[in-house]
């Protein structure tokens, strides 16, 4: 009872929900610890990584904004020492970026491929990502170069009247250029 975040039910009735704190600054949460599972035991095995919280959208239908009120991001560097530290003690190659959005810090994101760069992790990763018209063809080409095989785009529709009522955020000219590149 009285725990921030949460909803109890008791007798029937539920308690009265009170929205607990956003912590802020993410790289202060510990890492995850998969030292318990037997990670041999998967098949085209991935981990999730989760390198922000929210999303810089409010597209209409997305229930984002309930769980998480702000965007944050990890810096690239503790996002790296996760992803360093995985590849050496469990072995892993193969990542899935379980963000609601990869590109949501642009400088970020570019500041850990060029860290995957520099320190020659050879990982596969992906995620989901936002049409964004400040992802240039370079920060493209280096996200290959850094692992990088997939981006899941939420585009919905070829109609820019239907993407304005979504409030998606963006002109079909920018999807079409982000895909292309």
């Amino acid at each position: 009872k009285n725990i921030k975040g949460s909803i109890i039910k008791e007798n029937n009735y539920f308690s009265v929900y009170e929205r607990r704190e956003e912590i802020e600054n993410l790289d202060i949460l510990p890492l995850p610890d998969f030292t318990n599972f037997n990670l041999g035991l998967y098949e085209r095995f991935a981990l999730p990584i989760m390198t922000s919280r929210g999303c810089v959208g409010h597209c209409a239908f997305c229930g984002e904004i309930v769980y998480w009120k702000n965007f944050r991001f990890r810096s690239a560097e503790n996002i790296f020492r996760e992803l360093k530290r995985d590849f050496d003690s469990y072995g892993i190659k193969n990542f899935f970026f379980n963000d609601s959005l990869i590109n949501g810090n642009l400088k970020e994101l570019s500041n850990l491929v060029d860290l995957i760069i520099r320190n020659k992790l050879e990982i596969n990763w992906g995620g989901y990502a936002r049409v964004n018209k400040g992802m240039a063809p370079e920060l493209f080409r280096k996200l290959k170069k850094a692992g990088c095989s997939y981006l899941s785009y939420g585009i919905e529709s070829g109609s820019q009247k239907v993407v304005n009522s979504m409030n998606k955020g963006f002109i079909l000219r920018n999807a079409k250029e982000n895909l292309k590149d």
